[in-house]
């Protein structure tokens, strides 16, 4: 394929001010649009996690932020020299190793590549103020192209065996599973959208049509953007989430009353 057609196809990675964005194009535009819509203070405290060459840092410190941390694990990989970094396995307790809240977290891109997402919020809830706020993204398993390759295949878009192998793609999430685990944590879901795409022009004119006649056949298929984005509040838990209620804790507890009989 022709370098002329190839960027007609696909969309390439796209850099800011020199430094590689490490999701699909449009993914960290649209974020900062949604960040500045929240009109936060300039001087607040952020974080942001698994920061890669630091290229999202690099956005919000245009729009006039200036008090950032990173977390980044290969922190050779990150660029900017005057933010403090640290190098922590997401999969770990890694809250306390850090000594200050943030009023505004963002973990772009970082989640499906987790062993436990309930885990890592809830570290996540640790570090955030009481009103703060989380911008956090996963890969869209609910766009119509995963649903027609899931049925096709029976492997979702994104996690398949192949982005297992060579991405660690190992935790899909859906949108309402993650706006549950909010409100089990202790958030509250602000906005959910969906942002990116790796499609260049040819290819979008090419399946948009077919995209329209699958997402009217189908429920829920609504976000066209290849990431799912969410914004959400440091919130009290919703203690009815627990479990304590479900069927399986019934169970047990009869299980346990049988075998003390």
């Amino acid at each position: 394929m022709s370098n002329g057609f190839s960027n007609l196809w696909i969309n390439r990675q796209e850099r800011f001010d020199g430094l590689v964005e490490r999701c699909a194009p449009g993914t960290h535009r649209r974020l900062a649009e949604e960040l500045a819509k929240l009109n936060l203070p300039k001087d607040i405290a952020i974080l942001d996690v698994a920061a890669g060459s630091g290229a999202f840092i690099g956005r919000m410190k245009a729009q006039g932020f200036r008090d950032f941390t990173a977390i980044e694990l290969n922190h050779e990989d990150f660029q900017l020299k005057d933010i403090p970094v640290h190098s922590f396995d997401l999969n770990q307790e890694f809250a306390s190793k850090i000594s200050r809240q943030f009023d505004l977290i963002t973990a772009v891109e970082i989640i499906e590549h987790l062993d436990n997402p309930r885990h890592f919020l809830r570290e996540i809830r640790k570090l955030l103020k009481p009103g703060g706020h989380l911008i956090v993204t996963s890969p869209n398993v609910e766009h119509w192209i995963s649903r027609l390759k899931f049925m096709i295949k029976g492997e979702p878009k994104h996690f398949g065996l192949v982005d297992i192998q060579t991405q660690r793609h190992i935790s899909p999430v859906l949108s309402f599973q993650m706006n549950y685990m909010f409100r089990e944590i202790g958030f509250t879901g602000q906005l959910q959208t969906s942002a990116g795409s790796f499609w260049g022009p040819l290819k979008a004119m090419v399946y948009k049509p077919l995209g329209w006649i699958f997402k009217a056949l189908s429920k829920g298929c609504k976000e066209d953007g290849e990431i799912l984005v969410f914004v959400a509040k440091a919130d009290q838990k919703d203690e009815n989430l627990s479990g304590g209620n479900s069927h399986y804790f019934a169970a047990k507890e009869f299980a346990l009353a049988d075998h003390k009989l």
